[in-house]
């Protein structure tokens, strides 16, 4: 669901509220475990000869491939979007082998990657806490990674039942004060956004008893958009705009009241 507000009269803590969403579910659950990412802002074309390391598989940025081919070549695009969206087919060996990457690139061994926005994703093929291991590093001025390693990969575990209905103390008033005390609204949002990410991520998406259900399994996957997006400097508040608007639509990430569910 999308609602309007006025942005004059929402402050930091109801905007970083409203992109995030409440929790007001309540279960008891064995959940499987998450895994790891980390993402790559391409802000510009890049240069001939710029890497991008991903655990021991390095690609390296060419204006031109090699002949004969060279594996792990990247053709430079004619916008950052189009050198990230060449990036992913190298990383996955997609269409485009002999093309816009070096004949022979295989797909790589430990991570999947995405593209939106000028910004890659990589996300650790096993889930778990070895995602967390896997190194990643660049060189050239128009990439940078959010980290040096893929981040909040975890173990499945078994939760215990919490009360339904009820603010997570993530998105606290206090909570979200000291953030925004600490830091720029920008990384304030992002880093809430990773600690729901890394809460959330251990428990089911889905939930059902006898003929009822209930799923929100959209939730990670916002979460982490939310987190790349602030860090790349995409999401601004109203509270930090000089010029007022009319208004801004926030998209509300909510999950539905867990009702009848038994939580044995």
């Amino acid at each position: 669901m999308t609602a309007t507000f006025n942005p004059e009269l929402l402050t930091q803590t109801d905007h970083i509220r409203l992109a995030l969403g409440d929790k007001n579910c309540a279960y008891t659950a064995a959940v499987v475990a998450i895994a790891a990412h980390a993402a790559l802002t391409v802000s510009g074309v890049g240069s001939n000869g710029d890497t991008v390391t991903i655990g021991s598989t390095v690609y390296t940025l060419k204006t031109t491939l090699t002949s004969p081919v060279v594996a792990y070549e990247v053709l430079i695009g004619a916008t950052a979007d189009e050198t990230a969206a060449n990036l992913v087919a190298a990383i996955m060996d997609a269409a485009g082998e002999g093309v816009t990457f070096g004949t022979g690139t295989a797909a790589h061994p430990s991570v999947t990657a995405v593209a939106a926005d000028g910004v890659i994703t990589a996300t650790a093929k096993v889930a778990g806490t070895d995602g967390n291991l896997i190194a990643v590093s660049k060189q050239g001025a128009a990439l940078a990674w959010s980290s040096g390693l893929l981040v909040l990969g975890a173990e499945a575990t078994t939760t215990p039942a919490t009360s339904a209905n009820v603010v997570d103390p993530l998105l606290s008033d206090e909570t979200i004060a000291a953030k925004l005390a600490a830091f720029s609204y920008s990384e304030a949002l992002a880093q809430l956004a990773e600690a729901l990410v890394a809460e959330y991520g251990q428990l089911p998406d889905k939930l059902t008893d006898d003929t009822l259900g209930m799923e929100w399994n959209g939730r990670l996957a916002v979460w982490r958009e939310i987190a790349i997006k602030a860090r790349a400097g995409l999401i601004v508040t109203a509270a930090t705009r000089h010029t007022p608007r009319p208004g801004v639509a926030v998209q509300l990430l909510t999950a539905p009241v867990e009702g009848d569910f038994r939580s044995d």
